[in-house]
């Protein structure tokens, strides 16, 4: 809830470096907003930044629904639906004002739903992404993907069996998890 009136409907919460919240959410109706939040601990809110769909007539924002920061950045992740394409949707903006570095949709089969990034991990050498593309046959490319903290491209893509909903990180490797209840670790090679 933004205190206009406006009620956004579906949400994520990260924590950034523990003195702060960001919250991801949208509005799921055609024409809907993707809503960036970030909040100090006691929930005040700091910034918030709204993006309109591209198109309000026939766009929407799906799946806004994952965040994760370091010190200085926000990555967010999600999907977005349009006439012309849709796809996975993945942000990087500064912590301190919610200013876009870079913004990149991964554009796939037009009209269809269900792109989208599922979770994000962060640290020095990327930003990884557990993500799912839907080919214009319907068909899933689900797979987990490393983007380069530059430009956000896609630096590698492993192509899973399942989908990934779930990533975290550590020194020694990827740990992601499945609807299907796998949980795997991979190199980060």
């Amino acid at each position: 809830f933004d205190g206009s009136g406006d009620i956004y409907k579906i949400g994520a919460v990260c924590e950034a470096q523990g003195s702060s919240i960001g919250i991801v959410s949208q509005d799921t109706v055609v024409g809907g907003s993707w809503r960036v939040e970030r909040r100090n601990m006691q929930y005040e809110l700091i910034w918030a930044v709204n993006k309109p769909a591209p198109d309000p007539s026939f766009d929407h924002y799906e799946y806004g629904g994952c965040c994760v920061a370091d010190t200085l950045f926000m990555y967010t992740g999600g999907g977005l639906t349009s006439l012309f394409q849709t796809g996975p949707l993945v942000e990087k903006r500064r912590l301190s004002d919610g200013s876009a570095v870079w913004s990149l949709q991964s554009g796939t089969a037009p009209g269809l739903g269900g792109n989208q990034v599922f979770d994000l991990a962060v640290d020095a050498n990327g930003l990884y992404c557990a993500t799912v593309y839907r080919s214009d046959f319907g068909a899933e490319n689900r797979q987990l993907e490393k983007r380069l903290l530059s430009t956000g491209a896609v630096s590698w893509g492993l192509v899973l069996n399942y989908t990934p909903v779930g990533i975290d990180i550590d020194e020694t490797g990827i740990y992601f998890c499945g609807f299907n209840a796998q949980v795997q670790k991979r190199n980060f090679t």
